[in-house]
């Protein structure tokens, strides 16, 4: 009975199995003789579908999603934004993920184009636009004052004067010690404050004391040379004339060097080697001594030395123009008014500084140029004497009308962002080539307002 029973329950279990095996269907083996179609292509992230198909049976089963396949790319950081690594699928195109990488924005890249041409001092306009992603920051106006249009300038009379005897004017800047603020001295800042000045003329001043030029190391004295060449270049680079200033003052704890005599041999040696070095640039001028001071520093003094300098310079650029300082800060014009160098091209400098009381007058001037005295106002800035204190609006505009009326040159103080109302630029800046008004002190915001007023700019 066990055994009939064993077999029965076989013999169930066997068809049961059959049945199964014609109702279930679970691979894509039970297909291979079933007709097949993709009803729905399977993409990275979604199931497709296929379809099986035998007489009036038919069948779906899901196909797997694929799955992406990631690749990144590292994009360069663009003028405003950081560098970006993207990871994409390389199948679907799909953005995976996205973040900054190490490339910080480079900032613009601005250059200028002329879009209407200055020419014999008529009015242009020029566009300063990013190279790099095209952004226009500003159409401006702007007035051919360089050297293409004047060439080598000499000294007539009481005045300066281009290739073709015409009075010139001479408006620009002058760059604080080299020593301190050297870093403004290259083409970018240069041609920035170019630009936005429309000044035509450089002054890079070369500070003999105060740890400068004849009181620092060998190898300090050779950068710092180095510096005021590679200043000159650039200015001339740039269609500007230049401004080589060997700033003695007297300043700091030497009190000595207030009398040009006093590094007379340094001096020597300096025009020598520089004027040998720019003996084929006509756009330059030299000013042997920045500011004598202190009762015992005459004219005589001044002039003796400038006796001693002056050859030096002409035995290299014959032709050059001397710009030489006098008593009292450089504002004593009397003096060699009544008692002149006995060479030509030479021009007086006058420092004035127009909050300063006892230099608001412009009687020393008007007088001087009037008795055929030639000046050259190689620094000047409307607060107090010591390049500190509010701008006195109304004396430095006296100023102004008085020079302007004589076509008499003048150089402002200072390029650089030092914590005094003379440094032009704002005192916490970090940017060398931004001279928008955002980045101006007011100084620097009044300074180039007038210079634009007085080339028809406005």
């Amino acid at each position: 009975m066990m055994i009939k029973l064993r077999k029965i329950f076989l013999i169930l279990l066997l068809c049961l199995s059959i049945v199964l095996v014609g109702c279930e269907f679970n691979t894509e083996d039970d297909y291979h003789n079933w007709d097949s179609e993709i009803i729905k292509e399977a993409s990275c992230t979604e199931d497709g579908i296929i379809r099986y198909t035998k007489g009036s049976e038919s069948h779906e089963d899901a196909i797997p999603a694929l799955g992406h396949v990631p690749v990144t790319d590292s994009i360069p950081a663009t003028c405003t934004e950081y560098g970006k690594d993207i990871t994409k699928c390389d199948r679907c195109g799909e953005i995976i993920a996205t973040k900054n990488n190490a490339n910080k924005p480079t900032g613009h890249h601005f250059v200028t184009e002329i879009i209407q041409e200055s020419v014999n001092g008529s009015i242009g306009m020029k566009k300063r636009y990013c190279e790099e992603c095209e952004m226009v920051d500003s159409e401006y106006k702007y007035v051919n004052n360089g050297y293409s249009r004047y060439g080598k300038l000499h000294v007539e009379g009481a005045n300066l004067v281009d290739k073709d005897n015409n009075p010139v004017q001479l408006i620009g800047l002058s760059t604080h010690g080299l020593h301190w603020y050297g870093e403004y001295v290259n083409e970018v800042s240069l041609a920035a404050a170019k630009e936005a000045f429309n000044i035509n003329v450089f002054r890079f001043s070369l500070y003999t004391s105060e740890n400068g030029y004849c009181e620092c190391s060998a190898s300090e004295k050779e950068r710092l040379y180095q510096l005021v060449l590679s200043g000159v270049k650039i200015a001339t680079k740039l269609d500007m004339y230049a401004i080589v200033d060997w700033h003695m003052l007297g300043g700091g704890k030497n009190k000595d060097d207030r009398n040009p005599q006093y590094y007379q041999e340094e001096a020597k040696e300096f025009f020598d080697r520089i004027t040998k070095d720019l003996a084929d640039y006509d756009n330059v001028f030299y000013e042997i001594m920045n500011e004598p001071n202190g009762s015992k520093v005459t004219w005589a003094i001044c002039k003796a030395y400038a006796e001693e300098i002056i050859p030096i310079i002409r035995a290299n650029c014959p032709d050059a123009i001397v710009l030489c300082g006098n008593p009292n800060y450089s504002s004593d014009l009397s003096s060699p008014r009544r008692n002149p160098l006995s060479f030509d091209n030479i021009m007086y400098t006058f420092h004035f500084y127009a909050g300063d009381e006892d230099m608001q007058s412009t009687t020393e001037v008007t007088k001087a140029y009037s008795a055929g005295l030639p000046i050259f106002i190689t620094e000047h800035g409307g607060m107090d004497a010591d390049g500190d204190g509010a701008i006195d609006y109304d004396s430095v505009a006296r100023w102004y009308s008085a020079l302007d009326a004589r076509n008499i040159s003048y150089v402002a103080w200072n390029i650089s962002h030092k914590n005094e109302s003379s440094g032009i630029l704002s005192s916490k800046t970090a940017n060398l080539d931004d001279f928008s008004n955002d980045n101006l002190k007011a100084w620097g915001k009044y300074y180039k307002a007038h210079i634009k007023e007085r080339l028809g700019l406005k």
